[in-house]
């Protein structure tokens, strides 16, 4: 994870924390998805159908926060609280 970021170090200290608050960046401040092969993680998104995640990502689905085990594109079956093979609760 790149922490050079300031959106992943708020992140990481409130997940270290076991502490989560989202608030809603400003249109500037949203990164695009991480470029191919750079080893960055995505931010704390909510999980969609038909998103691309790749492993170590993280995301909210039903008020909980998931990183996904093994890269995917997401299907409509394949939510993170119904299939423990892709996520794994925080």
């Amino acid at each position: 994870m790149n922490l050079r970021r300031p959106h992943a170090v708020v992140l990481a200290a409130a997940l270290t924390a076991g502490v989560l608050a989202v608030v809603p960046p400003a249109a500037a401040d949203v990164p695009g998805p991480p470029a191919p092969g750079s080893g960055d993680v995505a931010y704390c998104a909510t999980w969609q159908i038909g998103m691309r995640y790749k492993v170590g990502e993280l995301v909210i689905h039903n008020n909980a926060t998931y990183r996904c085990l093994q890269a995917h594109t997401s299907l409509p079956e394949w939510e993170p609280d119904t299939t423990p093979p892709l996520w794994q609760q925080m």
